[in-house]
């Protein structure tokens, strides 16, 4: 864990106005992206959960209470100057793909497939934040990130459905239909290679499916194209965040 937080972003040295986010790797000074495949030579996406969650839990534990000060301190720095100030930057308080360097934060640039899953996992993140600090503004990102998912999201269109290989529909022109992309769970839903209910598709993208062809930029960061392989850690993610909304 030690080695974790010697690669957080600190106050002293943040990336535009965001730290407490995490370096990718020691001695590298760029951050952790919310969704990477096959580019920093790992296809997991969104590692910042699985290193974040066990800190909240032993601090909950009371764990090595010689380190708690600094364990709470890391957490609150993660949580409330990058996890959310950057959600809530976005009308939908979606979790971004990162922060890019002289760019800034970007959404759906250069996640290739399967943001849908980081959604997920950031909703988890939402939902223990929310309990763990008694603060229901991380609500808030975990309601916005699930309903992205659900339906509340920016729509399919004619042109998004270029980045559909097996995925159509018939839509009006100039129009945004939003969807749900739970397979089958819906008035309207998109997306499935596999045709199994409840799965969930990898969602909207500026690149190709599986590609990483276009320069992030603020530019032509946007819901562009919409990509419909479904895979089961999206919605093995879905479930980690709904099963703690009764909580």
């Amino acid at each position: 864990m030690e080695s974790v937080l010697a690669r957080q972003v600190t106050a002293d040295a943040p990336e535009g106005e965001y730290f407490g986010h995490f370096r990718a790797f020691d001695g590298y000074p760029f951050t952790e992206k919310a969704w990477s495949h096959h580019q920093f030579g790992f296809n997991c996406g969104l590692v910042f959960p699985h290193y974040v969650l066990p800190l909240l839990m032993m601090l909950e534990g009371r764990a090595f209470p010689d380190r708690a000060q600094r364990w709470q301190t890391a957490l609150e720095n993660f949580a409330y100057h990058y996890f959310l100030p950057a959600c809530r930057a976005n009308p939908f308080w979606l979790l971004p793909n990162g922060y890019f360097t002289e760019v800034g934060l970007i959404w759906f640039c250069g996640l290739g497939h399967g943001m849908n899953a980081a959604y997920g996992w950031a909703a988890v993140l939402a939902l223990e934040f929310a309990r763990f600090f008694r603060d229901p503004v991380f609500h808030k990102i975990a309601f916005g990130d699930l309903q992205w998912i659900a339906g509340l999201n920016a729509g399919l269109t004619r042109e998004s459905l270029a980045g559909s290989w097996k995925f159509r529909a018939e839509l009006p022109e100039g129009v945004a239909v939003p969807c749900s992309m739970i397979h089958r769970v819906g008035d309207f839903t998109a997306g499935s290679w596999l045709d199994i209910p409840g799965s969930i598709c990898n969602g909207f993208d500026v690149d190709e499916q599986f590609k990483l062809n276009t320069e992030p930029s603020a530019a032509v960061d946007a819901p562009r194209l919409f990509t419909d392989e479904d895979w089961i850690t999206h919605a093995g993610a879905w479930l980690s965040a709904v099963a703690r909304c009764g909580r």
